[in-house]
């Protein structure tokens, strides 16, 4: 597929290579935006149950 997109569209074909658009999961800015989103949510969980768990002894204790 990729090589019939660049015998169809030879300029283009080389500017989508130079972007890494051709082989997206090994593009840098694909790992950087995936390590990203991952590491959010990592924080969101992480925050989530460490503001929720005292919360939840104290209603259990009682």
């Amino acid at each position: 597929m990729v090589a019939q997109h660049y015998a169809d569209n030879p300029e283009l074909a080389v500017w989508l290579d130079r972007l890494w658009l051709h082989d997206v999961f090994r593009a840098p800015w694909f790992a950087a935006i995936h390590l990203l989103l991952v590491e959010g949510n990592g924080f969101a969980v992480s925050r989530t149950l460490l503001y929720t768990s005292p919360a939840i002894v104290r209603s259990g204790s009682s």
